[in-house]
């Protein structure tokens, strides 16, 4: 009888790691825009005047959705970019530019998420510790790095 409770115990596991496993690598960039929207924060946006803002990532995003999970972000022009090769290339007078990062990207640990937010003469960083459970994700920290 326990061998069969053990076999059934065995076989749940393995299908909540390939669900944990295809959700992560499906759906989780997404999610990760709409987790560190409603986490975000700023030292830089609220105090100056931009006539747009350059989101850098690497998710598969739209403007809509960068609008919709960051709020501050609503008023704004909106435009995405994959570039983290130099993301302290100099940028306009009026632009902002926030950088989200996930350095760790594995669905079964927790993975470290960096967010940057840069203008001409400021910038501040986050480093996040979020974790992938199953269809979304959790925070669990959240420290500011450095403002500048």
């Amino acid at each position: 009888m326990s061998k069969f409770i053990l076999r059934g115990v065995l076989y749940i596991f393995l299908i909540l790691g390939a669900i944990q496993s295809v959700t992560y690598y499906t759906i989780s960039g997404r999610k990760l825009i709409k987790a560190t929207g409603k986490n975000y924060d700023t030292f830089v946006l609220d105090r100056n005047r931009f006539t747009g803002i350059t989101f850098v990532t690497n998710s598969k995003v739209e403007p809509q959705s960068i609008k919709k999970n960051f709020a501050l972000f609503q008023s704004y022009d909106v435009e995405i970019s994959g570039d983290y090769e130099n993301p302290f290339t100099p940028i306009s007078e009026e632009r902002y530019e926030y950088i989200i990062k996930n350095k760790t990207r594995n669905p079964f640990v927790i993975n470290d998420v960096w967010e940057m937010e840069h203008a001409p003469y400021y910038g501040a960083s986050w480093e996040s510790k979020y974790i992938w459970i199953l269809f979304d994700w959790m925070l669990i920290k959240k420290e500011n790095k450095g403002i500048s």
